[in-house]
């Protein structure tokens, strides 16, 4: 079986993507603010507001976010994060989470998952504005990864 080829991409959340989650925070916040509503408490719209908040700083986050470098090289994911300490692209593994034809969702988990800057980061995808890598991006994530060498191999020869 042929190995998968190599592909590099820019990622950016769409346009579609923010829409969506814009969507999600407003579903979110009226059905908060529903619930409130109905219960007409303190707490209820101490709640409602925490999650208006929250959905401000989740849209505001989306919207401020540069964009990432994905690369596959044929035998690992890299990820490169301008504006990350040390800013060099980091090895990990690539989930795919969602396939919906021309969307993909990835997770990418960084090898040595440290907590903090080191988690795992989710990658929407589409196929608008990826066309030329998108083929290419499907058949590295869909492809078996290669197999590593033994680790004690040494020049092929076994005692």
């Amino acid at each position: 079986m042929r190995a998968a080829p190599a592909v590099s991409l820019s990622v950016r959340p769409s346009p579609h993507w923010r829409a969506a989650l814009a969507l999600l925070a407003a579903v979110a916040l009226g059905s908060t603010v529903a619930w409130a509503w109905q219960r007409g408490d303190a707490l209820s719209a101490g709640a409602a507001a925490a999650v208006g908040l929250l959905a401000l700083h989740v849209l505001g986050s989306a919207r401020r976010r540069p964009p990432l470098g994905l690369r596959w090289d044929g035998q690992a994911w890299w990820l490169s994060e301008p504006g990350r300490p040390g800013g060099d692209p980091r090895p990990g593994e690539v989930v795919l989470a969602l396939d919906l034809g021309a969307w993909l969702l990835l997770a990418f988990h960084p090898h040595g998952g440290a907590p903090g800057p080191a988690r795992r980061r989710w990658l929407p995808l589409q196929r608008a504005g990826l066309e030329a890598d998108w083929h290419a991006l499907r058949c590295a994530l869909y492809s078996p990864r290669p197999a590593a060498p033994p680790a004690d191999d040494r020049g092929g020869r076994r005692p």
